[in-house]
């Protein structure tokens, strides 16, 4: 069938990792003389003014540097309930403090810790109704649990001798 223009011929290529044999064999197989005197070679070649032989030592000699984009600071108040935070947010991408890129990470990273303070208010008001059920008080970090707006107060959490809810809704005596 042949080749098609602009396709490889190998198109998984060499898998990363996997050294050319013969490279192998020169470096496993020389004396320290050999492997001096190339070093020496590329060196010298560098000083002439080659430039692969000059980026050969600078990349063994630097490190490579990852590209960083510049800090952005965040100007929301972490009080606010999220939804109030979302708003400030956008204003400040409007106002142009942000750019639609920084937004849009802002706003995944505020879903995100809206899901962790709604995944510890379950929690919390689970540990509520059984130290509830047990009759002992709820110890004061339960009793002072901060609801965010939307968010739907539990029964067990304001005071610590109530008793739970009934499984109709409706507060017990």
């Amino acid at each position: 069938m042949g080749f098609l223009k602009g396709r490889s011929g190998n198109p998984a290529g060499r898998p990363a990792g996997i050294v050319d044999r013969r490279h192998m064999d020169f470096w496993t197989r020389s004396d320290d003389a050999d492997k001096e005197a190339v070093r020496l070679k590329i060196i010298e070649q560098a000083k002439a003014g080659d430039r692969d032989a000059m980026l050969i030592i600078a990349a063994r000699t630097w490190p490579t540097l990852k590209a960083q984009a510049p800090r952005t600071p965040i100007a929301v108040d972490p009080s606010l309930p999220p939804d109030h935070q979302l708003v400030g947010i956008l204003e400040q991408m409007n106002e142009g403090a942000y750019s639609l890129e920084d937004a849009v990470a802002l706003i995944g990273a505020l879903s995100q810790q809206a899901v962790v303070q709604e995944r510890y208010g379950v929690l919390a008001d689970a540990v509520a109704q059984l130290i509830i059920a047990s009759g002992k008080p709820l110890p004061p970090e339960l009793r002072m649990r901060r609801i965010s707006p939307g968010e739907k107060q539990p029964a067990p959490v304001i005071g610590g001798d109530q008793a739970a809810p009934r499984e109709d809704g409706s507060p017990a005596e």
